[in-house]
């Protein structure tokens, strides 16, 4: 699985994936990813994001002119 985000605009925008679970009662931090101005990135979703209802919970700094999709490779 994976995160597409297309980032259209004139700025750098940050996504950010919560990492819900803990490490021997110690948080994990959540992932920031920077996508630069008029770029892409694709961002792999691992089980670490997963919440108690089994998605991730995804954040972006920008919306305007981002655009993003999730997908999985068939096997």
């Amino acid at each position: 699985r994976f995160l597409y985000v297309n980032n259209a605009s004139a700025g750098t925008i940050t996504v950010t994936l919560a990492t819900p679970g803990t490490v021997s009662g110690l948080a994990i931090a959540d992932t920031a990813v920077a996508v630069p101005a008029a770029k892409h990135a694709f961002i792999p979703l691992a089980n670490v994001f997963r919440g108690a209802t089994g998605r991730a919970a995804i954040t972006y700094s920008a919306v305007t002119t981002v655009t993003v999709r999730p997908f999985e490779l068939g096997t």
